[in-house]
């Protein structure tokens, strides 16, 4: 189809590159982009599944009036055991590995609850890679997530 101009209407191969490398350019910069929201995502996720056993092991102490702790063997589980006053059959948990290949650098002793929720406190270093995150439990036992 010709234009007003006598000359034919369309795009030429250079302006079709043009908008192709631009096209390129965009995705890659998109592609980089997530990489990185994928690693935030995998050490946040990782640290909350360290931090869900901490607050399970706190509510195991508080509920069966007995003395819980948490470790980490391996450097990529976790588990919850029952210490003192445990009874019958006290639950317990793990080994579970963690999420997304994660590891952790635990704390120099188990992190205890007594049967009123207080603990030794403790910190946990979760580090699936690149990104890192801290679980900080104070005596109090309460429980923090902050990146390093």
């Amino acid at each position: 189809m010709l234009d007003g101009t006598g000359r034919q209407a369309g795009v030429t191969a250079i302006e079709m590159s043009v908008i192709l490398a631009i096209i390129a350019i965009l995705a890659l910069a998109a592609m980089l982009s997530l990489g990185n929201v994928r690693e935030v995502t995998e050490a946040k996720g990782a640290a909350e599944q360290v931090a869900s056993a901490i607050h399970q092991a706190r509510a195991y102490a508080v509920v069966h009036a007995a003395t819980y702790e948490i470790v980490f063997p391996g450097g990529s589980q976790v588990e919850i055991n029952c210490v003192t006053f445990c009874g019958g059959s006290p639950p317990e948990e793990g080994p579970t590995e963690l999420i997304h290949n994660a590891t952790v650098t635990p704390p120099g002793t188990p992190i205890t609850f007594t049967s009123t929720g207080a603990s030794n406190g403790g910190t946990v270093l979760v580090n699936p890679g690149a990104e890192q995150r801290t679980v900080t439990v104070t005596i109090a036992g309460r429980v923090q997530i902050t990146p390093p």
